[in-house]
């Protein structure tokens, strides 16, 4: 888990550009959502999509940093809806947002993704889910009141399956449907995509 904050947040090169824009304002936003009576799209609510993309331009970010971010936004409010990691993680790829940020494309009539850009947004969603087990904010963890070593094995369960993802993603070929029925098949769902029912 520690390489994986150093490559995304908190880089030792001084030259290289780290996350930490990103996960101050995930951790900003999500928490001025939970003092809502109900999750909302707290961005287009606020009107905040022009204030944050400009800072993160300032700070010599991408839009595509502030994409993440509201890809984040999205992930950590299914939480509430009882879905395992992967269940969420089906749901989010299947957002054009999502789409877009994992480089989806097309070629001799087979959708493919961005290796480098899936990988990215994985590591993400898996910082956000342990930052979840940390605080105390898993449901799972509140309910049974887990103490520090019931989250460690949360930890370690979840970066295992972080791993299991990316190993899915490289027998996929990472064609983008066989990814994600090799998802669905890891809970035992059928994975089956939205642009597979269309």
């Amino acid at each position: 888990w520690k390489a994986l904050v150093q490559q995304h947040i908190a880089s030792a090169k001084e030259e290289e550009h780290t996350g930490w824009h990103i996960a101050i304002c995930w951790m900003s936003l999500q928490h001025i959502s939970r003092l809502r009576e109900r999750p909302t799209d707290i961005i287009n609510d606020w009107k905040l999509e022009r204030v944050i993309s400009q800072t993160f331009l300032q700070l010599g970010a991408s839009y595509r940093d502030f994409e993440l971010v509201k890809l984040l936004l999205v992930f950590s409010t299914g939480k509430g809806e009882e879905k395992s990691f992967i269940q969420r993680l089906l749901s989010l790829l299947n957002l054009p947002l999502a789409e877009q940020f994992i480089g989806i494309n097309q070629w001799q009539d087979e959708l493919y993704i961005s290796k480098e850009q899936f990988e990215e947004l994985l590591d993400w969603v898996t910082i956000v889910e342990a930052v979840g087990i940390v605080s105390g904010n898993d449901s799972t963890m509140q309910d049974a009141g887990l103490n520090m070593q019931d989250a460690a094995e949360k930890l370690s369960l979840l970066f295992d399956e972080c791993a299991d993802i990316k190993k899915q993603a490289e027998r996929a070929g990472y064609k983008f449907e066989e990814l994600v029925s090799g998802l669905g098949n890891m809970i035992g769902g059928e994975g089956e995509s939205e642009k597979t029912k269309e």
